[in-house]
């Protein structure tokens, strides 16, 4: 063999070699995401799976409005940016406190159809709309929260749907893939209620179900259907017969150390924490620097999301802060813009406008959180075992307070209720009672302690989902019942009319006998007294 052959030959192996060890090698397939709500502390939740499946050689489209910072390879931004106004910083306390169950998912179902229909003007999707047969996916994921419309798309494409909540399974996400549902312990993620409510509390949430399920289909899928044969076609099936008969699995972001047991069929998915980055990252210099040079007493993080801003607090309850604050022996990392702050933090505080809260809170030196509650939080606070002083607003952060509170790692504080007293009381029992440290710890734990990282979990599952071409075995056969076979009505429609059935031919049979046995004896006194007479 020539030197030239040989070189050729060697190339063509070192080649071969390769592409088996690359990620994903032959078996890597093409995604797309579709995610049209434009809220970062949705879209973090989704965010590190996409870039994961990435990295291992899949090929992800991603329509949102978040597009990297950073290129990565096998990720392709399809960036909606700008076609709906950011939720970031943009609420007030009041508007998020008059928020309930009703209003919320109204206002979730109106506003989703609106930002769909924004979506669907961009480029990319009105070609994927006209051309399908030019795209290939093997698999579509979405966001569920108040409108289906990217159902439609992977129709077009004869892909099958993962869905993913940055909630915890809500009752119409539930139901796609016919996992038990059951009110009377498995709470409505927008009510304030665990997993042990009173008679008052079962009544509320089954009420709330019920709105939540019916609501979604009166308001939530009609008008959706009417949108999509707009503009993906005539022909389109209804959006319920899509969402039975296209979800492969449910993705919710629960876990049952926090959330509660409940059963789960095998298409539903638990990946509570998946966002969350196990390593302790590196935060910004000064930062470092300050919850580096705090004494023993340590530091306390102040956090209250991004849906509004510290400094915008009501007088009242923002000067109860900086006065309680202030006199902490402890350091304050605090999110809030300090320079709109009258007469400025006091000098135990670090104010940003920002803070990398991941990297904040896995810092060795934090020992509370003062928080709203928000789910990724408080996923993030219990995988680093920081206990917390919870200041709920509105949806599932009232819930997640409770949840928190009842296994001895925070205390809820109600907004409305902080005074300088109420807040330092709060606040002295969490940072000097030891047993809310030693129980932030003990959730940790069970948090953590899983057979895999829920970002594992994540992807081997999205890849099961692609291997065996949308896995409709992992759907319960629920998903193709109706209310009333699912629950039994029709069985017991059948058993109560045999009864019924039984009862009266029971009675029949009682008052023929009587009859029988009346008209008897009638007849015997009757030649009794024919007797007598002669």
């Amino acid at each position: 063999m020539s030197s030239g052959s040989r070189g050729r030959w060697l190339y063509v192996w070192a080649l071969t070699l390769l592409l088996a060890g690359a990620p994903g090698g032959s078996n890597a397939g093409r995604i797309l995401g579709l995610f049209y709500f434009p809220a970062r502390s949705h879209f973090i939740i989704f965010e590190p799976l996409l870039q994961e499946l990435a990295k291992r050689g899949h090929q992800v489209d991603v329509v949102s409005h978040f597009p990297l910072e950073k290129p990565l390879s096998n990720y392709t931004d399809i960036s909606i940016k700008g076609s709906w106004p950011m939720l970031a910083n943009s609420f007030t306390v009041d508007h998020l406190m008059s928020r309930h169950l009703v209003n919320l998912l109204y206002y979730t179902w109106t506003e989703n159809l609106a930002m769909c229909q924004k979506a669907m003007e961009h480029p990319f999707l009105k070609e994927l709309a006209a051309s399908p047969e030019r795209f290939h996916y093997d698999v579509v994921l979405v966001e569920i929260f108040g409108v289906d419309c990217a159902y439609g798309y992977a129709y077009k494409l004869g892909a099958p749907v993962i869905g993913m909540t940055s909630l915890v399974g809500l009752p119409y996400g539930q139901e796609r893939v016919g996992n038990p549902d059951n009110p009377a312990y498995v709470p409505v993620a927008n009510l304030p209620f665990t997993s042990h409510m009173t008679l008052w509390e079962r009544t509320l949430n089954s009420l709330g179900k019920l709105y939540a399920v019916l609501g979604e289909k009166l308001f939530g899928r009609r008008s959706t259907d009417q949108m999509l044969r707009e503009h993906l076609g005539a022909d389109m099936p209804s959006l319920s017969e899509l969402i039975e008969r296209n979800t492969s699995l449910v993705m919710v972001n629960s876990h049952f150390s926090l959330n509660g047991a409940r059963p789960a069929v095998p298409g539903y998915l638990e990946v509570g924490g998946m966002h969350v980055n196990p390593k302790r990252g590196k935060l910004p210099e000064d930062t470092g620097a300050f919850l580096d040079g705090a004494g023993p007493e340590g530091a306390v993080f102040v956090s209250f999301g991004s849906l509004l801003l510290m400094e915008d607090l009501p007088a009242p309850q923002l000067q109860a802060l900086l006065q309680v604050l202030g006199a902490l022996p402890q350091r304050v990392v605090w999110r809030i813009n300090g320079t709109r702050v009258p007469g400025g933090l006091p000098r135990n505080v670090l104010g940003k406008p920002w803070m990398p809260q991941q990297e904040v809170l896995s810092h060795p030196k934090i020992r509370a959180f003062i928080s709203h509650g928000g789910l990724a939080s408080t996923q993030e606070a219990l995988h680093w075992a920081v206990p917390a002083v919870v200041v709920p607003f509105f949806t599932d952060q009232r819930q997640n307070g409770r949840l928190w509170e009842e296994r001895g790692a925070a205390r809820v504080l109600h907004f409305y209720d902080i005074t300088p007293d109420s807040l330092r009381d709060a606040l002295h029992a969490v940072l000097n009672d030891p047993s809310y440290r030693e129980n932030a710890r003990r959730l940790s734990e069970q948090f953590r302690d899983r057979p895999q990282a829920p970002l594992e979990t994540a992807v081997w599952w999205t890849e099961y989902v692609m291997r065996h071409r949308g896995a409709p075995h992992l759907r319960s056969a629920a998903v193709g019942l109706s209310w009333v076979q699912l629950w039994l009505l029709d069985v017991g429609a059948v058993l109560a009319a045999t009864f019924a059935l039984l009862v009266a031919t029971l009675w029949i049979l009682v008052r023929a006998i009587a009859n029988f046995l009346c008209h008897k004896r009638k007849s015997v006194v009757s030649k009794a007294n024919k007797l007598k007479s002669s």
